[in-house]
């Protein structure tokens, strides 16, 4: 809903419908492509879209959670959960960082906050074995006795330690 889209849209603005089949779309063009540069300028609108509009309506932000899940961007080594990359450096650890960031947000809705959780636990699988650890650790953080989160965050939580679990018996994996 900026200005671009209100001339095109020949509107004062962008019905919302329209902007969450937009952001969708996209992940389903990033799922496809093979050009590294375009996938990043994908994911890049998506994550700035959702980093500069925590007030979008819900639908948009929903479709942009669900379409980040489906852009895999290649894994960098040096980039970690916890790293601060350059200025405009994106890759796999720049997207785990900022759904788990979104996860943990509690001033986010806590069902866009659940429905990032999937998103987060689909582009873990082949990432570097940094990030897994540190997403594997951070999902079970909800699930703890003493935990405040919401219900709809755990049990998105449980989907995904499950997706992530490889059971072959290490720490983790006794611990999920």
């Amino acid at each position: 809903d900026n200005q671009a889209g209100r001339l095109a849209t020949h509107s004062e603005s962008v019905d919302y419908r329209k902007r969450a089949l937009a952001a969708y779309s996209l992940g389903l063009i990033g799922e496809s492509l093979r050009d590294a540069a375009a996938k990043q300028r994908i994911a890049g609108a998506l994550i700035g879209d959702l980093g500069e509009n925590p007030s979008a309506p819900y639908d948009v932000q929903l479709a942009e959670l669900i379409a980040l899940g489906l852009v895999r961007l290649d894994n960098c080594p040096d980039t970690g959960t916890n790293a601060t990359p350059e200025p405009g450096h994106l890759c796999r650890g720049v997207e785990l960082s900022f759904l788990l960031d979104f996860v943990q947000d509690r001033t986010r809705h806590p069902r866009l906050r659940a429905q990032a959780v999937i998103p987060l636990a689909r582009l873990t699988q082949g990432a570097t074995s940094e990030n897994i650890q540190a997403i594997r650790e951070a999902l079970l953080v909800p699930l703890d006795p003493r935990s405040k989160d919401d219900g709809e965050v755990q049990q998105s939580c449980v989907i995904a330690l499950g997706l992530l679990g490889d059971n072959d018996q290490d720490t983790l994996d006794r611990d999920i």
